[in-house]
Parts: C-alpha cells; sequence; structure tokens
C-alpha cells in the first residue's frame, strides 16, 4: 500500500514502474553500471540520449524520468542515499507539443 493513503497502488502506476525497471536495466545493461550515486546529470543526458536512439518520443522518456525522480525522492527520504542531484531543476521531464488536429466542417 501507499504510505500516505494506505491504498494499495494502481495496476496501472505497477505496470508504469515495471516499464521503468526495465527501461532502466536496459540502460544499466548497456551502457553502464547504475547506482544512486551515478543518477547525476551526466546520467541524465546520456539516458535521454541513450532513450532517443531507440526512437522513444520526448513523452515516453518524460515519464521515464518522472518516474525515476519519484524513486529517488522515496529512497533519499529513507536515507538510501545522499544524493541531491535528481533535485535539480535541470532534471526535469522533458516534453512535446501535441498537436491536435482540427476537425474541418465540410
Amino acid at each position: 500500500p501507499i504510505p500516505s493513503t494506505k491504498k494499495p497502488l494502481a495496476l496501472g502506476t505497477i505496470k508504469s514502474y515495471k516499464t521503468s525497471y526495465l527501461i532502466l536495466k536496459d540502460f544499466h545493461d548497456n551502457e553502464y553500471v547504475l547506482n544512486y550515486d551515478k543518477i547525476t546529470m551526466d546520467f541524465y543526458y546520456d539516458f535521454i540520449s541513450f532513450l532517443e536512439k531507440k526512437g522513444h518520443s520526448n513523452n515516453y522518456i518524460s515519464n521515464h524520468i518522472k518516474m525515476l525522480k519519484t524513486i529517488m525522492n522515496y529512497a533519499w527520504e529513507h536515507k538510501f542515499h545522499n544524493n541531491l542531484a535528481f533535485k535539480s531543476k535541470a532534471f526535469t521531464k522533458i516534453s512535446e507539443d501535441v498537436k491536435q488536429r482540427k476537425q474541418v466542417e465540410l
């Protein structure tokens, strides 16, 4: 359960965590070994580049950045690490404009 609400995680949230885990594991296995101290701005740029090379959209990448920040914050609050690089304003979600199609009236 979520500590603040005592409610279980939604299935969609669990799926998001699992997907982010697999993405980070792929990065870990193919780029460099990760640990809490290696989550720096260099990691941030390398991780984004890694996902862009795989053809992922900015919104998809941003979801994983957001999830990573959530995990890092939880781990920091529970004193698993002292790395605060993830709290930098530059270590943020990136986004892209999703253009909506205008309906043409006939």
